[in-house]
């Protein structure tokens, strides 16, 4: 069985390196590492690209400039069990 390990990052391109190299040095044999960027404003997404696409597994990047946010965000799977009012995001029925 193989552990995924999914790094949502909003704005996270100087803390990405770090949290990238501890995840790969986790004691754990079978992991994958996936990067989900939504939107970053900060260069996030350009930091994935040139420098750190290359150290994870998969990539799941904006298909925009960055600092556009998409109407149908990458997250929004992740929030349909808990409606949050803020998050623009709806609950399934």
């Amino acid at each position: 069985m193989k552990l995924s390990v999914i790094i949502p990052c909003y704005n996270e391109k100087d803390h990405l390196p770090e949290l990238i190299s501890r995840v790969k040095n986790a004691p754990l044999e079978n992991k994958e590492i996936i990067l989900v960027d939504d939107g970053s404003t900060d260069g996030t997404t350009e930091r994935i690209k040139a420098d750190l696409e290359k150290e994870v597994d998969k990539s799941r990047l904006p298909q925009r400039e960055s600092g556009e946010r998409s109407r149908d965000p990458i997250g929004a799977g992740a929030c349909h069990r808990r409606h949050d009012p803020h998050s623009g995001c709806r609950p399934r029925v």
